[in-house]
């Protein structure tokens, strides 16, 4: 059993140590086994595109690389990763697998091995590379599983492959160099030479691409970022317009025309003097003659702020903003008796929504049920699909071993007839020559004058005779049935001469 097994597909699948659940690799390998009893056995895949086996890329497991191998049958349902539908159909359409568990030291990892001053591997996109990165991610996992037909490796082998990885650690000096020779890549590529890759020599750097495009842009500072921090929003210059300010200019229109009755009008006219003092007065009101209405900044003016006189026309200023208050509630309450429409209207609207939402929920929670039914029903078939498979797969090989041993059986069979058939020939001449001897002893015993009495005690003796001559014969290499049948000739062939000698006798 030593030497290379020959290759076979597999489908592997990565295993995690923080609970995740294992991942199934979608890419089929081949996996050959070399086993050279009783020390030494190593493991290499390679990547299968198309029904072609492409040898350029290869991962290498060596036993000082595992910490644990074990084999395992099992079946597609116990397969604990998510894999496609087509996963047992490119397999041969096998049910009963083979899971070889492969778990690696701490710290240690599987070669991944291209041929020497090769550089496809670096090119975007190739296979070369999607396969060196694909066993990169098996050879950095803590431990991956190799799945494939349970009819492909004897278990024999695999006991045995077990064996030799358990036992590894306490192998001699000799045998060491021995195998290191073995699995040296410069044997492998008829003869090229082969190189084992480093994770620098695949990687482009220490992170991914998204990684790097994080870390290679440029922070963002206040003199060339398109944003601002929140604190440093410049504020504009100088303080707010006031509200005089803006009330003056809304105003001003409407207050120039009064303005011009103002200026008619004086205010010693009949009206009350205003309650500041003189000083102030003076210091506040000018001329009727040159006032002038100015946009100021009352805040930012010094000293008190000072009232101003009321006349009769401030009397009229304050009737027109009442109106206009008014008609500016008015407004208010139509908006808002239609802001209460509208909103009327959207309540009845969600609610509508929020019904067919229920019932499209209650539609979408049946039709999940029935399908949930469905599956359920569809993988009880599919479960006693595959064990009448299963069944009809081992009838199959019990059938094939029967017809195997029926011709084994024919054949020996055969041979037995053929030396049967010899035997018989050789007692047939032998049956022929007692005859005369019994027909000569015959015509002795009449010539000595044998008669009356003597014919019954002539019969027993030949019976005797004749007995004693077919045991002596019948010894040794005859079976039972043919000694039966011989005994059978011989008898009828007694019989014919006692029938002849009687009669002589007489």
């Amino acid at each position: 059993m030593a030497g290379h097994t020959p290759k076979i597909d597999v489908f592997t699948e990565r295993e995690y140590q923080d609970g995740r659940q294992a991942e199934f690799i979608n890419q089929l390998f081949t996996l050959r086994i070399a086993y050279h009893p009783p020390t030494s056995v190593y493991f290499r895949l390679s990547p299968k595109a198309d029904g072609v086996c492409d040898a350029s890329v290869i991962l290498q497991i060596l036993p000082d690389h595992l910490a644990l191998l074990r084999s395992q049958l099992c079946r597609w349902d116990d397969v604990r990763s998510s894999h496609p539908d087509d996963a047992r159909q490119r397999l041969g359409g096998a049910s009963d697998l083979t899971r070889l568990r492969f778990q690696l030291l701490s710290g240690m990892s599987a070669q991944i091995i291209v041929p020497k001053d090769s550089t496809g591997f670096k090119t975007s996109g190739s296979a070369a590379r999607r396969a060196v990165h694909l066993f990169a991610s098996l050879a950095a996992s803590p431990s991956f599983c190799v799945y494939f037909p349970r009819n492909k490796l004897s278990k024999l082998l695999l006991e045995q492959c077990v064996r030799v990885v358990d036992q590894f650690p306490r192998l001699n000096e000799d045998d060491l160099r021995g195998f290191q020779r073995k699995v040296d890549p410069k044997r492998l590529y008829d003869g090229r030479g082969g190189m084992v890759l480093a994770p620098d020599d695949y990687k482009d750097g220490s992170c991914t691409d998204g990684e790097r495009s994080r870390t290679t842009t440029p922070a963002t500072n206040d003199s060339n970022g398109s944003t601002l921090d929140f604190d440093s929003v410049p504020r504009s210059e100088g303080p707010p317009p006031s509200y005089g300010d803006c009330l003056a200019e809304a105003v001003k229109p409407r207050a120039t025309s009064d303005d011009k009755a103002n200026s008619v009008e004086s205010p010693s006219v009949g009206h009350a003097p205003p309650e500041y003092d003189g000083t102030e007065l003076q210091r506040s009101v000018p001329k009727p003659s040159k006032r002038r209405r100015h946009c100021v900044n009352e805040d930012a003016l010094p000293g008190p702020r000072l009232k101003k006189a009321p006349t009769r026309n401030a009397q009229c200023l304050d009737a027109k903003p009442r109106l206009e208050s008014e008609d500016a509630g008015m407004d208010v309450h139509m908006m808002f008796r239609e802001l209460t429409s509208r909103l009327d209207d959207q309540q009845q609207q969600i609610k509508q929504l929020l019904r067919e939402q229920s019932e499209l929920q209650l539609r979408h929670k049946h039709q999940l049920k029935a399908l949930q039914d469905e599956i359920k029903k569809l993988r009880t078939q599919n479960v006693e699909l595959e064990r009448r498979n299963s069944e009809m797969e081992n009838i199959c090989a019990e059938l094939t071993n029967r017809q195997e041993t029926a011709d084994e059986e024919m054949e020996s069979i055969r041979l037995d007839t053929s030396e049967l058939q010899e035997v018989t020939g050789e007692h047939g001449k032998q049956l022929a020559d007692s005859s005369e001897l019994a027909e000569e002893l015959a015509s002795f015993m009449w010539a000595d004058g044998f008669q009356g009495s003597m014919s019954k005690s002539l019969e027993e003796h030949m019976d005797a005779f004749v007995k004693e001559y077919v045991d002596r014969i019948c010894e040794g290499d005859l079976v039972k049935s043919l000694r039966e049948q011989v005994q059978k000739k011989v008898v009828g062939l007694v019989e014919v001469l006692k029938a002849q000698m009687c009669e002589t006798l007489k």
